[in-house]
This record gives structure tokens, C-alpha cells and sequence, in this order.
């Protein structure tokens, strides 16, 4: 049996986990520790037992349906629907028809967020929606810089 010991941080940042989840788990009992380290296979055993693996999967696609996918201009995941509904040129790969515009141009990821970012501050988000809700409450403020521009879902 593998004895090796890990940190709390440690073991979140191998198996793409975070932190405060560990945390509370080992806290809940569910995974066993051994003076404040864990070892890594009893703790994917435990989990194994007790996490529910796919449920933020499944809560998209019962909120938005199953056909979705991940826009490559901007990283935002999005109904396919709906990107057909903005003029997207390529629902499958892009969210909305600046994002294709955006990339077309030779733009980064980055660059496309920071301007998303601006656009929303721009027609009344506050900092603090942002950060809470992320990208996607970004496409639900008008531009009218931009016809056509206010997506909502």
C-alpha cells in the first residue's frame, strides 16, 4: 500500500479539487487524515463513496439543455440554441458573432474577456456581479456600441 503522505493543498491541486472542498470533507469525516495529512488513495476511495461526480454537469444541462459547448473566443460555456439565436456564424465553436469577430481579428482569450468585461461595466454591471456570476452574466448587458448586442438568455 502506498503510504505517501500529502497536504490538504496538495492533494486538492493533484486531483483538480479545491481546497475548501477538501477541507470540508476531512472535517465531515469523510476523508480520513493522519496527523493533518491525507494519503491519496484512501482519499479517492472515500470520495468515491460520497461525491456525487457529474452533479454540476447534470445541473446544466437540466437548467440549459444537453446541447452545449464552449466558446473558443471567450471560454464562456453556452446553449447552442442560443448562439444560433445571436447570429453566431459557428454555434459549435463560438457563443456569439463578436466572439468569431474578436478571433477572426487575431485576438487572445484574454483580450476577449478584458473587452467583454469593459462592455458589461460599460452598460451598468457592478464588479461584484462579475466576479459572482462570471463571464456569463456578462452577454446579459446591452451594448450600444453594438447592434444586436443584447444577448439574454
Amino acid at each position: 500500500m502506498n503510504t505517501k503522505l500529502v497536504s490538504f493543498r496538495s492533494y486538492a491541486k493533484q486531483r483538480g479539487i479545491s481546497v475548501s472542498y477538501v477541507s470540508r470533507l476531512v472535517k465531515q469525516g469523510k476523508i480520513p487524515t493522519h496527523d493533518g495529512l491525507i494519503r491519496p488513495i484512501e482519499a479517492d476511495e472515500a470520495r468515491g463513496r460520497t461525491t456525487l461526480v457529474g452533479r454540476g454537469q447534470r445541473r446544466w444541462e437540466r437548467r440549459h439543455g444537453a446541447d452545449v459547448a464552449r466558446c473558443v473566443g471567450c471560454g464562456a460555456m453556452f446553449p447552442t440554441a442560443n448562439a444560433r439565436e445571436n447570429g453566431s456564424p459557428d454555434p459549435q465553436h463560438f457563443c456569439e458573432d463578436r466572439c468569431a469577430a474578436e478571433v477572426a481579428a487575431g485576438k487572445s482569450r484574454a483580450e476577449i474577456r478584458a473587452w467583454l468585461r469593459e462592455r458589461a461595466l460599460d452598460n451598468g454591471a457592478t464588479r461584484k456581479e462579475l466576479g459572482r456570476d462570471g463571464i456569463g452574466s456578462w452577454f446579459t448587458y446591452d451594448d450600444p456600441r453594438y447592434p444586436g448586442d443584447g444577448r439574454t438568455e
